[in-house]
């Protein structure tokens, strides 16, 4: 779930229009000779693209979150009403229960219709399948439950209830549930995996918690980060059968300069499917507190890709190219393949917006835009073809 107060990072600017087709081509269509093995990667010299953005509606928020997005592409959840405390949005101790709230789910086509509405004292979780999406309920006694909420009926089915504190949960289409849970009392969160029907638990140690765990698209690794006193570390544990989560992780660390606003932000923007995209390699895309940019990292490989100075947030195409988009523009992006060289980019669109991929094709992508403005997000599409 996003953190109270993100949406703000995201500068809010129109995407006038309803219908707009554009190329953008690079000033010279000249491939160099020395690139001839490497025409697929992305040069500002030698690409073009084609795109189209057509406006689709817009969609009420709470000034706070980020939409849920299914995996086919065809629904859209959204929260609306007061934004949550700080303290709720980040499960601590003195928590208070959110107002009551109204989480819509639209479908995405033009003039964005509602499916259904699901009112309570709910907060738009992180995680996605082809199912649901997920939903915490905050209660008066402290303990928080966690459910899944059916795309197209609206039904829900709560996947954890119990006497603890149960967030931050990611789930898989296979089912495999992953969360972080502390008794009420406690401040320390351990990290739960549910999986063919049995919870496994990694305990905390010297007081760090851990939070935001990602089910890999593999459905066979969990990324989570454990926050310690001004520290984060990033955890990767590999789900084997009949081996204790003990004995099947490591961690590294990130940063030990860190407030937990900060711990928050490293995977606020990158819900639903676009933490641990399905690509052909399993891959992280997180912000690094590090480096302070948004990063691609294959754990096969330890190879960390930094994303352009100042993107917010992107969603990938394959193992090497994403859109993405920084305060002021859209762009398609090319990530090194090797060590010490920089992506490349060529601009799309100006402006913000917030990027979902929601179709693929062999000769065209279809991403979703989503422009906050003033209390509510502007939706568009833009297909995205003839890349060369």
């Amino acid at each position: 779930m996003m953190p109270r107060g993100m949406a703000a990072v995201f500068g809010l600017i129109l995407l006038s229009g309803c219908v707009e087709t554009v190329t953008r081509s690079s000033p010279a269509r000249f491939l160099p000779p020395e690139r001839e093995e490497n025409r697929s990667i992305l040069d500002p010299v030698d690409v073009s693209a084609t795109l189209g953005v057509i406006a689709l509606g817009t969609v009420e928020y709470d000034d706070d979150g980020i939409p849920l997005v299914s995996p086919d592409g065809e629904h859209l959840a959204v929260r609306l009403g007061p934004p949550p405390s700080w303290s709720t949005a980040l499960a601590e101790p003195d928590a208070s229960v959110p107002a009551e709230s109204v989480i819509r789910v639209h479908r995405l086509a033009e003039g964005m219709p509602v499916q259904f509405e699901l009112v309570g004292n709910h907060l738009l979780g992180r995680g996605v399948n082809r199912d649901g999406f997920l939903i915490e309920e905050p209660r008066e006694d402290g303990t928080r439950r966690i459910g899944l909420v059916n795309w197209k009926t609206g039904e829900t089915t709560w996947l954890v209830d119990d006497d603890a504190v149960n967030a931050f949960a990611d789930i898989a289409d296979d089912g495999t549930l992953a969360w972080s849970r502390r008794a009420v009392d406690d401040t320390a969160f351990e990290l739960v995996i549910r999986r063919n029907g049995t919870d496994q638990r990694l305990g905390t140690r010297w007081d760090r918690s851990w939070l935001d765990p990602v089910i890999a698209a593999d459905q066979r690794t969990v990324f989570a980060l454990r926050r310690g006193d001004g520290t984060v570390e990033l955890g990767r544990i590999r789900l084997r059968e009949f081996a204790a989560l003990e004995d099947s992780y490591h961690t590294q660390q990130l940063s030990d300069r860190v407030t937990p606003s900060m711990v928050g932000t490293i995977l606020a923007a990158q819900n639903g499917l676009e933490a641990s995209p399905r690509m052909e390699t399993t891959q992280l895309i997180f912000r690094h507190p590090g480096i302070n940019r948004l990063a691609s990292w294959n754990p096969e490989t330890d190879l960390l890709r930094p994303f352009p100075q100042g993107v917010l947030s992107a969603t990938m195409l394959n193992d090497h190219r994403a859109v993405a988009s920084t305060p002021d523009q859209v762009l398609l992006v090319e990530l090194p393949r090797e060590p010490g060289m920089a992506p490349t980019t060529i601009q799309l669109v100006d402006g913000f917006a917030i990027p979902r991929r929601i179709d693929s094709r062999e000769d065209r992508e279809l991403i979703l835009l989503m422009r906050p403005n003033n209390g509510q997000y502007e939706i568009s599409t833009l297909e995205l073809f003839d890349v060369r």
